[in-house]
Protein backbone atom coordinates (compact mmCIF):
# COMPACT_ATOMS: atom_id res chain seq x y z
CA UNK A 1 0.00 0.00 0.00
CA UNK A 2 1.52 3.28 -0.83
CA UNK A 3 1.48 5.98 1.22
CA UNK A 4 0.32 9.50 0.99
CA UNK A 5 2.41 12.43 1.04
CA UNK A 6 1.94 16.15 0.48
CA UNK A 7 3.88 19.15 0.20
CA UNK A 8 3.18 22.84 1.55
CA UNK A 9 5.79 24.92 0.68
CA UNK A 10 5.70 28.15 -1.31
CA UNK A 11 8.57 28.46 -2.85
CA UNK A 12 7.21 26.69 -6.13
CA UNK A 13 11.09 25.59 -7.95
CA UNK A 14 11.34 23.77 -4.45
CA UNK A 15 8.15 22.19 -4.25
CA UNK A 16 8.04 20.99 -7.95
CA UNK A 17 11.72 19.46 -6.91
CA UNK A 18 10.42 17.35 -4.27
CA UNK A 19 7.47 16.18 -6.12
CA UNK A 20 9.32 15.41 -8.72
CA UNK A 21 11.97 13.45 -6.92
CA UNK A 22 9.20 11.67 -4.58
CA UNK A 23 6.76 10.58 -7.50
CA UNK A 24 9.91 8.53 -8.79
CA UNK A 25 9.30 6.36 -5.40
CA UNK A 26 6.83 3.82 -6.04
CA UNK A 27 6.33 3.50 -2.49
CA UNK A 28 4.95 7.21 -2.31
CA UNK A 29 1.89 8.88 -3.63
CA UNK A 30 2.25 11.99 -3.94
CA UNK A 31 -0.83 14.62 -4.02
CA UNK A 32 -0.47 17.82 -5.81
CA UNK A 33 -2.26 20.70 -6.17
CA UNK A 34 -3.31 23.24 -9.33
CA UNK A 35 -0.03 24.80 -9.64
CA UNK A 36 2.57 21.69 -9.69
CA UNK A 37 3.81 20.46 -12.89
CA UNK A 38 4.90 17.59 -11.97
CA UNK A 39 4.01 14.76 -14.57
CA UNK A 40 2.30 12.23 -12.31
CA UNK A 41 0.17 14.03 -10.27
CA UNK A 42 -2.26 11.84 -8.42
CA UNK A 43 -5.01 14.35 -7.04
CA UNK A 44 -5.28 18.18 -7.51
CA UNK A 45 -6.68 20.75 -5.64
CA UNK A 46 -6.76 24.59 -6.28
CA UNK A 47 -5.01 26.72 -3.73
CA UNK A 48 -7.79 29.39 -2.45
CA UNK A 49 -6.21 32.48 -3.13
CA UNK A 50 -8.25 34.77 -1.09
CA UNK A 51 -7.22 33.04 2.52
CA UNK A 52 -3.55 33.73 4.36
CA UNK A 53 -0.66 31.27 3.54
CA UNK A 54 -1.55 29.58 6.99
CA UNK A 55 -5.35 28.94 6.31
CA UNK A 56 -4.39 27.66 2.96
CA UNK A 57 -2.24 25.33 3.87
CA UNK A 58 -4.83 23.88 6.40
CA UNK A 59 -7.83 23.97 3.76
CA UNK A 60 -5.38 22.41 1.32
CA UNK A 61 -4.21 19.56 4.30
CA UNK A 62 -8.20 19.00 4.72
CA UNK A 63 -9.16 18.65 1.44
CA UNK A 64 -6.12 16.64 0.40
CA UNK A 65 -5.71 14.13 3.06
CA UNK A 66 -2.30 12.78 3.41
CA UNK A 67 -1.20 10.54 5.51
CA UNK A 68 2.41 12.57 5.63
CA UNK A 69 2.86 16.36 5.32
CA UNK A 70 6.20 17.85 4.06
CA UNK A 71 5.30 21.37 5.51
CA UNK A 72 8.13 24.25 4.99
CA UNK A 73 9.23 26.45 8.42
CA UNK A 74 9.30 29.43 6.08
CA UNK A 75 5.67 29.36 4.50
CA UNK A 76 3.98 30.02 8.09
CA UNK A 77 4.09 30.36 11.19
CA UNK A 78 5.27 26.77 11.89
CA UNK A 79 4.28 25.85 15.50
CA UNK A 80 0.69 27.46 15.25
CA UNK A 81 0.29 25.54 11.68
CA UNK A 82 1.28 22.31 13.42
CA UNK A 83 -1.12 22.37 16.43
CA UNK A 84 -3.78 23.27 14.32
CA UNK A 85 -3.28 20.69 11.87
CA UNK A 86 -3.09 18.43 14.79
CA UNK A 87 -6.99 19.35 15.94
CA UNK A 88 -7.94 19.84 11.79
CA UNK A 89 -6.53 16.69 10.55
CA UNK A 90 -5.43 14.57 13.39
CA UNK A 91 -4.27 11.33 11.02
CA UNK A 92 -1.64 13.63 9.02
CA UNK A 93 1.74 13.18 10.34
CA UNK A 94 3.88 16.13 9.99
CA UNK A 95 7.76 16.58 9.09
CA UNK A 96 8.94 20.00 9.03
CA UNK A 97 11.00 21.03 6.28
CA UNK A 98 13.53 23.60 6.43
CA UNK A 99 15.73 25.51 4.04
CA UNK A 100 18.99 24.33 3.73
CA UNK A 101 21.20 27.42 3.39
CA UNK A 102 23.97 26.11 1.45
CA UNK A 103 23.64 29.12 -1.01
CA UNK A 104 24.96 31.32 1.70
CA UNK A 105 29.03 31.41 2.24
CA UNK A 106 30.63 30.33 5.74
CA UNK A 107 30.30 33.13 7.35
CA UNK A 108 29.23 34.36 10.71
CA UNK A 109 25.11 35.28 9.03
CA UNK A 110 25.43 31.72 7.76
CA UNK A 111 26.07 30.08 11.01
CA UNK A 112 23.65 32.60 12.18
CA UNK A 113 21.22 31.09 9.83
CA UNK A 114 21.93 27.58 10.35
CA UNK A 115 21.13 28.12 14.61
CA UNK A 116 18.19 29.85 13.39
CA UNK A 117 16.78 27.48 11.17
CA UNK A 118 17.75 24.71 14.06
CA UNK A 119 15.75 25.78 16.63
CA UNK A 120 12.50 26.77 14.36
CA UNK A 121 13.20 22.80 13.41
CA UNK A 122 13.07 22.18 17.38
CA UNK A 123 10.39 24.35 18.07
CA UNK A 124 8.14 22.14 15.10
CA UNK A 125 9.05 19.31 17.20
CA UNK A 126 8.03 20.38 20.31
CA UNK A 127 4.75 21.93 18.40
CA UNK A 128 4.06 18.11 17.50
CA UNK A 129 5.94 17.60 14.25
CA UNK A 130 7.23 13.94 13.64
CA UNK A 131 10.19 14.66 12.35
CA UNK A 132 12.02 17.28 10.22
CA UNK A 133 14.41 17.45 7.09
CA UNK A 134 15.75 20.11 5.20
CA UNK A 135 15.21 21.02 1.73
CA UNK A 136 18.81 19.33 -0.08
CA UNK A 137 18.15 15.63 1.33
CA UNK A 138 18.14 13.32 -0.61
CA UNK A 139 15.28 11.39 -2.29
CA UNK A 140 15.83 8.44 -0.42
CA UNK A 141 16.49 9.86 2.90
CA UNK A 142 13.02 11.79 1.99
CA UNK A 143 11.90 8.58 1.43
CA UNK A 144 12.74 6.78 4.58
CA UNK A 145 11.76 9.56 7.19
CA UNK A 146 8.14 9.38 5.51
CA UNK A 147 8.24 5.60 5.85
CA UNK A 148 9.61 6.55 9.42
CA UNK A 149 7.11 9.12 10.62
CA UNK A 150 3.93 7.38 8.94
CA UNK A 151 4.83 3.97 11.06
CA UNK A 152 4.78 6.28 14.71
CA UNK A 153 8.61 6.60 14.79
CA UNK A 154 10.55 10.30 14.85
CA UNK A 155 12.69 11.53 12.65
CA UNK A 156 15.36 13.96 13.90
CA UNK A 157 18.82 14.89 12.35
CA UNK A 158 21.96 13.75 14.07
CA UNK A 159 22.83 17.37 14.40
CA UNK A 160 20.02 18.13 16.41
CA UNK A 161 20.13 15.57 18.94
CA UNK A 162 22.17 17.53 21.39
CA UNK A 163 20.28 20.47 21.04
CA UNK A 164 17.24 18.58 21.43
CA UNK A 165 18.05 16.64 24.75
CA UNK A 166 19.92 19.60 26.24
CA UNK A 167 15.92 21.08 25.95
CA UNK A 168 14.74 18.11 27.27
CA UNK A 169 16.78 17.74 30.39
CA UNK A 170 15.70 21.68 30.90
CA UNK A 171 12.38 20.68 31.01
CA UNK A 172 12.73 18.16 33.23
CA UNK A 173 11.17 18.77 36.30
CA UNK A 174 14.44 18.54 39.36
CA UNK A 175 13.34 15.67 41.20
CA UNK A 176 13.15 13.94 37.90
CA UNK A 177 16.61 14.66 37.24
CA UNK A 178 19.46 12.00 38.52
CA UNK A 179 21.60 13.35 41.24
Amino acid sequence: MSITIAISDDNRQRRQQLEQRLSEQCELKVLTDAASTCPSQERRLRSRVRLNPLDNALARSERLKPRVLLASLEQCAATQFISQLQRRCPDTRVLSLADSGHAQAPTHAATSYAIQRDAQLLDSLASGACGCLTSDSSSQHISQAVRSVEHGETWVPRRLLGPLMARLRAAAPLEARPA
